[in-house]
């Protein structure tokens, strides 16, 4: 009986095991082309020069990924018990960047870890920002999500009321800040504010 217990749990935490490494593709093969475009573009306008006197790399791999799944999980399951719409994968999506930068320095230079802190923040809220620019949103009918699609817009950060300083440069500022200070941000609050630039450039 205790062998046919012990059997049982193995398969139990092999399909587990299978169940999440689908999961983790899944995700890769949804947003990895998204990211990798975002850091060459960021590269490429930093140019050779700067890339090489930073000792700038990509990392290859893509453990953020991980953290994607960890947080998606995480926000749906025990804070909202919601479907993810595209305002919360995208904010997901930023702070696992953050957390897993894709550019990395071989220098161990406190201001350039500051400014490659600053160039993954840049890759990662731009990430975000293209996620929302065709959003997929879910609403409860009957006991089921249903899926609604919405317009995609060209993203764009309003210029803000603040002289000489954009809302772009504020929002950056203000991740940079709580990132050096380790204070947890909230998900959530970050995706409603995604979703209302959303609603801005409609």
């Amino acid at each position: 009986m205790k062998k046919q217990n012990i059997l049982t749990l193995k398969i139990k935490k092999k399909r587990i095991a299978k169940s999440k490494m689908r999961r983790l593709q899944k995700l890769e093969k949804k947003y990895s082309d998204l990211v990798l475009g975002e850091v060459q573009k960021t590269l490429d306008g930093l140019g050779n020069q700067l890339i090489e006197s930073f000792g700038l790399s990509v990392s290859k791999n893509h453990d953020y990924i991980k953290v994607l799944a960890s947080k998606l999980g995480r926000i749906c399951n025990k804070k909202t018990g919601e479907k993810p719409d595209s305002f919360i994968v995208a904010a997901c999506l930023m702070y696992s960047l953050i957390e897993l930068p894709m550019v990395t320095t071989n220098l161990e230079n406190v201001e350039i870890n500051n400014l490659v802190l600053c160039i993954n923040i840049d890759i990662a809220l731009n990430c975000a920002l293209q996620l929302i620019s065709q959003p997929i949103t879910y609403y409860e009918c009957d006991g089921k999500w249903r899926e609604e699609k919405h317009s995609k817009v060209e993203i764009v950060v309003p210029r803000g009321l603040i002289k000489n300083k954009s809302l772009y440069e504020r929002i950056v500022k203000s991740i940079y800040k709580d990132y050096k200070l380790k204070k947890s941000s909230s998900i959530l609050q970050f995706s409603n504010l995604l979703h209302l630039i959303y609603l801005n450039c409609q």
